[in-house]
Formats: C-alpha cells, sequence, structure tokens
C-alpha cells in the first residue's frame, strides 16, 4: 500500500519544522549510535509516586520528558511486516537508547535536580522490563486528547490496526534516575 511511505515522506519533510517549533533536543552519545530520544526538561505536575529504588517523586519536580523520535522510528520497521518483529525492533532502540539518555542527565547543568524521566506512550508493553514504571493519565480529557494524537502513529506502526484497538491506551511512563543509570550500565556491559 503507497499510503503509508507516502505519509512517511510527508512526515518526514514535516519533522524539521515541527522540531524547530518545540524545545525537544537530540540525545547524543559518544558511540555516536543514533538515539530514539529527543527531550526537553519539564516540572512534575502530578500526584506523588514513589519508585522501588525509594525516590520520591512530588508537584515541582525535575523530570526529562522524552518523545521518541517518530520518524526514524517508522523508518527503522518499516520493512518489518510481523508485529513481533516491529515490538522487538522497538524494544532494542530504547534499550540501545537508554545509555545516551543517562549520559545527557549526567552531564546535563540540572543533572543533581533531575528525579528521573516520563514519557506518554500507546507503546507500553515489556517497558517494565527496561525499568520503566507505568502510570494510568487520570485526567479523562487528557487522556483522550493523547489517544487522538498517538492514533495515527498507531495506524502506521500496526499490521493490523483496528484489530485489538482498545487495547491501546496512553499511559505515562516513569523512570527514576537511578533506575536508569543501572539500566544503562548493563547495556554498556
Amino acid at each position: 500500500m503507497f499510503v503509508k511511505p507516502l505519509f512517511i515522506s510527508l512526515w518526514t519533510a514535516i519533522d524539521p519544522i515541527y522540531y524547530s517549533c518545540t524545545r525537544l533536543k537530540y540525545v547524543h552519545s559518544d558511540d555516536e549510535q543514533r538515539n530514539i530520544f529527543r527531550v526537553r526538561l519539564m516540572k512534575y505536575k502530578g500526584q506523588p509516586l514513589q519508585f522501588t529504588d525509594g525516590t520520591e517523586l512530588t508537584r515541582g519536580d525535575l523530570l526529562v520528558k522524552i518523545h521518541l523520535h517518530n520518524v526514524m522510528l517508522l523508518k527503522e520497521l518499516s520493512d518489518k511486516k510481523s508485529e513481533i518483529k516491529k515490538a522487538r525492533a522497538v524494544y532494542r532502540l530504547i534499550e540501545q537508547s537508554l545509555p545516551g539518555l543517562a549520559q545527557f542527565i549526567s552531564t546535563h547543568q540540572k543533572h543533581e535536580q533531575i528525579k528521573g524521566i516520563m514519557g506518554i506512550t500507546m507503546l507500553n508493553r515489556g517497558a517494565g522490563s527496561l525499568g520503566f514504571v507505568s502510570a494510568n493519565i487520570q485526567n479523562k480529557l487528557f487522556k483522550w486528547y493523547k489517544w487522538g494524537m498517538l492514533l495515527p502513529i498507531h495506524f502506521l506502526f500496526s499490521t493490523h490496526p483496528w484489530k485489538r484497538i482498545n487495547k491501546y491506551a496512553p499511559v505515562h511512563l516513569f523512570m527514576s534516575k537511578r533506575t536508569l543509570m543501572a539500566q544503562a550500565n548493563r547495556s554498556n556491559k
């Protein structure tokens, strides 16, 4: 079907404009490996959270908000036909990008204040084995808004986009800085 390649080409052309209009930054690492994350600093506005490593997250704490570089992800997955192969590829890309994200945080001028990372995604299966903790989005209006924003991405990624569409609800993914550093050390070995 020619719609996906056309949409990916269009998105590739528009992405630099989108990037220049946001506060997102690319994550670069020493090993010159492409990183799937684009990030920005943000203050946490949700309910207090406590991670299993003891890190407490309260309103106003500094986090790194992670965004998947969707154009890069779409290009990486374009030749994969199976949902399982796509899921493994996404998992591997995220796992390989965590050390670069850890390096970004450890060299950031506000690294002492940063408590962890946070993202919103529909791609949350297997996130726990990478060290992420998921939390449901409490605000129903915001949840529907994010679902609407992420739905086009779902249709481009999925081999069978209409199957089990109601299973793919957006969630918050969190990881403490301590867990990220430990995960990055494991990935580097």
